[in-house]
Protein backbone atom coordinates (compact mmCIF):
# COMPACT_ATOMS: atom_id res chain seq x y z
CA UNK A 1 0.00 0.00 0.00
CA UNK A 2 3.34 2.52 0.68
CA UNK A 3 3.42 2.90 -3.25
CA UNK A 4 -0.70 3.41 -3.59
CA UNK A 5 -0.26 6.34 -0.65
CA UNK A 6 2.54 7.80 -2.13
CA UNK A 7 0.65 8.53 -5.37
CA UNK A 8 -2.29 9.93 -3.36
CA UNK A 9 0.18 12.23 -2.21
CA UNK A 10 1.62 13.40 -5.24
CA UNK A 11 -1.96 13.98 -6.78
CA UNK A 12 -2.11 16.08 -3.20
CA UNK A 13 1.26 17.96 -3.81
CA UNK A 14 0.38 18.38 -7.96
CA UNK A 15 -2.58 20.14 -7.71
CA UNK A 16 -1.71 22.73 -4.67
CA UNK A 17 1.44 23.44 -6.58
CA UNK A 18 -0.78 24.11 -9.50
CA UNK A 19 -3.58 25.66 -7.93
CA UNK A 20 -1.78 28.45 -5.45
CA UNK A 21 1.24 29.49 -7.63
CA UNK A 22 0.61 32.99 -9.30
CA UNK A 23 -0.45 33.16 -12.66
CA UNK A 24 -1.04 29.48 -12.59
CA UNK A 25 -3.42 27.26 -15.30
CA UNK A 26 -7.28 27.01 -14.33
CA UNK A 27 -8.57 24.01 -12.37
CA UNK A 28 -9.58 22.39 -15.23
CA UNK A 29 -6.37 22.50 -17.53
CA UNK A 30 -4.77 21.23 -14.37
CA UNK A 31 -7.27 18.27 -13.32
CA UNK A 32 -7.08 17.17 -17.59
CA UNK A 33 -2.98 17.56 -17.05
CA UNK A 34 -3.29 15.65 -13.65
CA UNK A 35 -5.22 12.91 -15.40
CA UNK A 36 -2.66 12.20 -18.32
CA UNK A 37 0.34 11.98 -15.17
CA UNK A 38 -2.17 9.83 -12.99
CA UNK A 39 -2.77 7.14 -15.36
CA UNK A 40 1.04 7.01 -16.73
CA UNK A 41 2.25 6.90 -12.97
CA UNK A 42 -0.23 4.04 -12.02
CA UNK A 43 0.80 2.11 -15.25
CA UNK A 44 4.40 2.49 -14.25
CA UNK A 45 3.21 1.39 -10.68
CA UNK A 46 1.24 -1.53 -11.53
CA UNK A 47 4.07 -2.83 -13.87
CA UNK A 48 6.50 -2.58 -10.79
CA UNK A 49 4.18 -4.45 -8.98
CA UNK A 50 3.66 -7.28 -11.42
CA UNK A 51 7.58 -7.53 -12.46
CA UNK A 52 9.43 -10.40 -11.27
CA UNK A 53 6.68 -12.61 -10.41
CA UNK A 54 5.31 -15.00 -12.69
CA UNK A 55 2.11 -13.91 -14.57
CA UNK A 56 0.69 -16.83 -13.93
CA UNK A 57 0.88 -16.23 -9.86
CA UNK A 58 -0.07 -12.75 -10.39
CA UNK A 59 -3.57 -13.45 -8.50
CA UNK A 60 -2.95 -15.15 -5.99
CA UNK A 61 0.22 -12.43 -4.96
CA UNK A 62 -1.87 -9.43 -5.23
CA UNK A 63 -3.66 -8.89 -1.97
CA UNK A 64 -7.25 -8.41 -1.69
CA UNK A 65 -6.43 -4.63 -0.58
CA UNK A 66 -4.63 -4.01 -4.13
CA UNK A 67 -7.85 -5.85 -5.45
CA UNK A 68 -10.18 -3.57 -4.44
CA UNK A 69 -8.16 -0.58 -5.54
CA UNK A 70 -7.99 -1.82 -9.25
CA UNK A 71 -11.72 -2.71 -9.41
CA UNK A 72 -12.18 0.77 -8.16
CA UNK A 73 -9.88 3.09 -10.67
CA UNK A 74 -12.13 4.44 -13.27
CA UNK A 75 -9.85 2.94 -16.81
CA UNK A 76 -10.15 -0.75 -17.55
CA UNK A 77 -7.03 -2.99 -16.09
CA UNK A 78 -5.67 -5.70 -17.84
CA UNK A 79 -2.45 -7.94 -17.44
CA UNK A 80 -1.89 -10.77 -20.31
CA UNK A 81 0.62 -13.60 -20.42
CA UNK A 82 3.27 -13.60 -23.15
CA UNK A 83 0.69 -15.68 -25.13
CA UNK A 84 -1.36 -13.04 -24.91
CA UNK A 85 -4.25 -14.55 -22.61
CA UNK A 86 -5.95 -13.08 -19.97
CA UNK A 87 -4.28 -13.22 -16.12
CA UNK A 88 -6.13 -10.24 -14.40
CA UNK A 89 -9.27 -7.93 -15.58
CA UNK A 90 -10.66 -5.73 -13.39
CA UNK A 91 -14.04 -4.51 -12.59
CA UNK A 92 -14.12 -1.48 -15.48
CA UNK A 93 -13.58 -4.30 -18.23
CA UNK A 94 -16.28 -5.74 -17.75
CA UNK A 95 -18.41 -2.65 -18.04
CA UNK A 96 -15.97 -1.95 -21.07
CA UNK A 97 -16.52 -5.25 -22.61
CA UNK A 98 -20.26 -6.44 -21.61
CA UNK A 99 -18.00 -9.80 -20.27
CA UNK A 100 -17.75 -10.85 -16.57
CA UNK A 101 -14.01 -10.45 -16.19
CA UNK A 102 -13.92 -13.65 -14.44
CA UNK A 103 -14.74 -15.59 -17.83
CA UNK A 104 -11.97 -13.92 -19.28
CA UNK A 105 -9.16 -15.43 -17.39
CA UNK A 106 -6.67 -17.93 -19.37
CA UNK A 107 -8.64 -17.28 -22.81
CA UNK A 108 -6.74 -15.18 -25.30
CA UNK A 109 -7.53 -11.92 -25.95
CA UNK A 110 -7.55 -12.37 -29.73
CA UNK A 111 -9.69 -15.56 -29.70
CA UNK A 112 -12.45 -13.43 -27.46
CA UNK A 113 -12.42 -9.98 -29.68
CA UNK A 114 -10.96 -11.47 -33.39
CA UNK A 115 -12.44 -9.23 -34.69
CA UNK A 116 -9.69 -6.47 -33.38
CA UNK A 117 -6.64 -8.85 -34.69
CA UNK A 118 -4.94 -6.83 -37.54
CA UNK A 119 -6.51 -3.18 -35.82
CA UNK A 120 -4.09 -0.90 -34.44
CA UNK A 121 -4.38 -2.01 -31.07
CA UNK A 122 -3.35 -5.65 -32.11
CA UNK A 123 -0.24 -4.06 -33.55
CA UNK A 124 0.42 -2.06 -30.65
CA UNK A 125 0.33 -4.77 -28.16
CA UNK A 126 2.49 -6.85 -30.40
CA UNK A 127 4.66 -3.48 -30.82
CA UNK A 128 4.95 -3.27 -27.21
CA UNK A 129 5.82 -6.67 -26.22
CA UNK A 130 8.02 -7.47 -29.07
CA UNK A 131 10.25 -4.37 -28.56
CA UNK A 132 9.62 -4.30 -24.72
CA UNK A 133 8.62 -0.67 -25.02
CA UNK A 134 5.70 1.10 -24.01
CA UNK A 135 3.38 2.09 -26.25
CA UNK A 136 0.26 4.31 -26.32
CA UNK A 137 -2.55 3.88 -29.22
CA UNK A 138 -6.03 4.89 -29.43
CA UNK A 139 -8.47 2.90 -31.71
CA UNK A 140 -12.19 2.77 -32.38
CA UNK A 141 -13.24 -0.89 -32.09
CA UNK A 142 -16.84 -1.30 -33.78
CA UNK A 143 -17.99 -4.59 -32.71
CA UNK A 144 -18.27 -2.64 -29.16
CA UNK A 145 -18.93 1.27 -30.63
CA UNK A 146 -15.83 1.66 -28.19
CA UNK A 147 -13.36 4.53 -28.73
CA UNK A 148 -10.54 3.40 -26.35
CA UNK A 149 -7.05 4.64 -24.83
CA UNK A 150 -4.22 2.17 -24.63
CA UNK A 151 -1.14 2.84 -22.05
CA UNK A 152 0.98 -0.60 -22.76
CA UNK A 153 3.64 -1.28 -20.29
CA UNK A 154 5.43 -4.86 -21.49
CA UNK A 155 7.34 -6.90 -19.28
CA UNK A 156 9.22 -10.39 -20.67
CA UNK A 157 6.18 -11.79 -18.95
CA UNK A 158 3.33 -10.19 -20.91
CA UNK A 159 1.37 -6.90 -20.83
CA UNK A 160 0.09 -4.80 -18.38
CA UNK A 161 -2.67 -2.75 -20.16
CA UNK A 162 -5.01 0.78 -19.05
CA UNK A 163 -7.80 1.38 -21.12
CA UNK A 164 -9.41 3.92 -21.10
CA UNK A 165 -12.93 4.01 -22.74
CA UNK A 166 -12.90 7.89 -24.22
CA UNK A 167 -16.16 7.23 -26.58
CA UNK A 168 -18.53 10.02 -25.21
CA UNK A 169 -15.61 12.14 -25.80
CA UNK A 170 -14.95 11.39 -29.19
CA UNK A 171 -19.15 11.33 -30.33
CA UNK A 172 -19.08 14.99 -28.78
CA UNK A 173 -15.91 15.82 -30.96
CA UNK A 174 -18.00 14.17 -34.01
CA UNK A 175 -21.13 16.09 -33.33
CA UNK A 176 -19.24 19.60 -32.96
CA UNK A 177 -17.73 18.55 -36.38
CA UNK A 178 -21.45 18.21 -37.52
CA UNK A 179 -22.38 20.74 -36.15
CA UNK A 180 -19.82 23.26 -37.29
CA UNK A 181 -20.45 21.97 -41.25
CA UNK A 182 -24.10 22.43 -40.75
CA UNK A 183 -23.47 25.88 -40.00
CA UNK A 184 -20.89 26.68 -42.65
CA UNK A 185 -23.57 25.38 -45.02
CA UNK A 186 -26.06 27.88 -43.80
CA UNK A 187 -23.41 30.80 -43.82
CA UNK A 188 -21.88 29.41 -47.57
CA UNK A 189 -25.24 28.76 -48.96
CA UNK A 190 -27.34 31.79 -47.47
CA UNK A 191 -28.79 33.69 -50.33
CA UNK A 192 -27.86 36.92 -48.56
CA UNK A 193 -24.26 38.49 -48.11
CA UNK A 194 -22.83 37.08 -45.08
CA UNK A 195 -19.59 38.26 -43.48
CA UNK A 196 -17.84 37.48 -40.33
CA UNK A 197 -15.48 40.37 -38.61
CA UNK A 198 -13.00 40.90 -35.91
CA UNK A 199 -14.59 42.41 -33.37
CA UNK A 200 -11.69 44.78 -32.74
CA UNK A 201 -9.99 45.58 -35.67
CA UNK A 202 -13.53 44.92 -38.13
CA UNK A 203 -11.55 42.56 -40.46
CA UNK A 204 -13.45 40.83 -42.66
CA UNK A 205 -12.60 36.77 -41.66
CA UNK A 206 -14.91 35.55 -43.90
CA UNK A 207 -17.69 36.07 -46.78
CA UNK A 208 -20.14 34.10 -48.18
CA UNK A 209 -20.35 33.54 -51.93
CA UNK A 210 -23.74 35.91 -52.16
CA UNK A 211 -20.96 38.49 -50.80
CA UNK A 212 -18.54 38.09 -53.84
CA UNK A 213 -21.08 37.93 -56.24
CA UNK A 214 -22.88 41.31 -54.65
CA UNK A 215 -20.10 43.25 -54.01
CA UNK A 216 -17.48 42.32 -56.45
CA UNK A 217 -15.19 41.70 -54.31
CA UNK A 218 -13.17 38.01 -54.55
CA UNK A 219 -13.23 36.29 -51.92
CA UNK A 220 -9.39 37.09 -51.20
CA UNK A 221 -9.51 40.89 -51.60
CA UNK A 222 -12.59 40.75 -49.14
CA UNK A 223 -9.93 38.81 -46.43
CA UNK A 224 -7.73 41.73 -46.99
CA UNK A 225 -10.25 44.65 -46.13
CA UNK A 226 -12.21 45.69 -43.30
CA UNK A 227 -15.48 46.62 -43.07
CA UNK A 228 -15.36 50.27 -43.30
CA UNK A 229 -13.94 50.28 -46.40
CA UNK A 230 -17.68 49.32 -48.19
CA UNK A 231 -19.19 52.08 -46.67
CA UNK A 232 -19.79 56.00 -47.94
CA UNK A 233 -17.31 58.31 -46.57
CA UNK A 234 -20.69 60.21 -45.01
CA UNK A 235 -21.51 57.10 -42.99
CA UNK A 236 -18.24 56.03 -41.88
CA UNK A 237 -18.22 57.74 -38.52
CA UNK A 238 -21.72 56.29 -37.64
CA UNK A 239 -20.60 52.97 -38.53
CA UNK A 240 -17.31 52.99 -36.31
CA UNK A 241 -19.48 54.63 -33.52
CA UNK A 242 -22.41 51.88 -33.91
CA UNK A 243 -19.58 49.15 -34.44
CA UNK A 244 -18.40 49.52 -30.85
CA UNK A 245 -21.46 48.40 -28.72
CA UNK A 246 -20.89 48.90 -24.70
CA UNK A 247 -23.08 45.72 -24.10
CA UNK A 248 -24.62 42.60 -25.64
CA UNK A 249 -28.07 43.17 -25.55
CA UNK A 250 -28.86 43.18 -29.47
CA UNK A 251 -29.94 46.78 -31.61
CA UNK A 252 -31.54 47.83 -34.87
CA UNK A 253 -29.21 49.99 -35.99
CA UNK A 254 -31.22 51.44 -39.17
CA UNK A 255 -30.47 51.28 -42.96
CA UNK A 256 -27.05 51.66 -44.41
CA UNK A 257 -25.58 52.06 -47.75
CA UNK A 258 -22.64 49.65 -49.00
CA UNK A 259 -19.68 50.73 -51.61
CA UNK A 260 -19.47 47.84 -54.36
CA UNK A 261 -15.88 47.31 -55.65
CA UNK A 262 -16.95 49.48 -59.45
CA UNK A 263 -18.09 52.39 -57.27
CA UNK A 264 -21.52 52.16 -57.58
CA UNK A 265 -23.56 52.55 -53.94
Amino acid sequence: MTSFMNLNSFIQLYLTMLLTIPGSISAEHALALLAGVVITLLGALVYTFIKGRRLSKTLSTIDSESKYIFDRISDGLIVLDSNFCYVYANKKIGEITGRDPKTLIGKNVWHEFPDAIGGQTYRAFNKAFTEQQYVYNLDYFEPLNLWQENHIYPSPEGLTVFIRDVSGQKRAEVELVQSEQKYKSLFELNPLPMWVLDADTLNFLDVNKAAVNHYGYSKQEFLGMNAVQIRPDEEKERFLKLSRPIDDAPRTTGVWKHLKKDGTV
